[in-house]
């Protein structure tokens, strides 16, 4: 009876390092369902179709969603809701399947869930004070009914124009989507440092590629000039083309090029 003695049961079944590669590995796991989850749901949102049977709908036509009806059933309602905002919940889903593949602070994620509730309405209420393209299906704006409700609603109370009101509002949903999304996806202070530095030296790269582009653009004109400038006053003043109608050009080009004098 040794095995269950005190000794025994104070024995783990298992070292620490055994269980750490067991709960990567979980971790692992769980981070592909949540990438085969952002999958599916990006699936359904790109491939929905208005006309597709559902719960606001109903058409004999086989459905044009590629989940079939289960994907239009899914589809609409958010489409209908909240609109192109609906890609935030793909965004979170691929986001946090990226930290727990990647092991990149996925115990953050029960401090971080509840701010894809803000997130949401903030991207909402962002794609509402954006004009529809003209492939848009639905008869609300990009953020759905709710999206133009919360816009509708905050218009009428700014003391401003409708114009400037949306223009204002535009810019303070923009940035409250992106704390929100930061927020969202367990963003710490040293990874949005990190995150500022790359767009930062995108940017610079970009500013310089542009620079650089318009020098030589200039030095081009500079030196083109300098040759124009360096021609006798003779040569500059005389027309570069022969006058007359096009049709008097090309005969003459063509008793030219026979050898006839013109």
């Amino acid at each position: 009876m040794a095995f269950f003695s005190s000794e025994s049961r104070g024995t783990p079944l298992v070292d620490s390092e055994m269980s750490e590669a067991m709960r990567r590995r979980l971790s692992e796991l769980i981070g592909l369902g949540w990438g085969t989850l952002a999958v599916l749901l990006g699936l359904c949102l790109i491939s929905y179709d208005i006309n597709d049977s559902s719960h606001f709908s109903s058409t004999a036509s086989p459905p044009a969603n590629l989940l079939g009806r289960i994907g239009a059933i899914i589809a609409d309602p958010m489409m209908r809701a909240f609109g192109v905002a609906s890609w935030v919940l793909v965004v979170f889903l691929a986001g946090w399947a990226s930290r727990f593949l990647f092991h990149l602070g996925e115990s953050r994620l029960t401090r971080r869930t509840l701010f894809i509730v803000p997130m949401l309405l903030l991207a909402t209420a962002f794609a509402s004070t954006h004009m529809p393209w003209d492939s848009w299906q639905l008869t609300s704006g990009l953020g759905g009914f709710v999206g133009d409700t919360v816009v509708v609603a905050l218009i009428g109370i700014l003391p401003t124009g409708p114009t400037a009101a949306v223009q204002f509002l535009s810019v303070v949903f923009g940035v409250g989507l992106i704390a929100a999304t930061g927020a969202a996806l367990g963003v710490v202070a040293v990874e949005a440092w990190l995150i500022a530095r790359w767009m930062a030296n995108s940017l610079l790269m970009v500013a310089w590629q542009c620079f650089h582009g318009l020098l030589g653009l200039l030095q081009t004109l500079v030196a083109k000039f300098r040759a124009w400038r360096a021609q006798p006053r003779s040569e500059r003043l005389a027309p570069a083309e022969p006058t007359g109608s096009w049709k008097e050009r090309m005969l003459a080009a063509q008793r030219k090029k026979r050898g006839e004098p013109s």
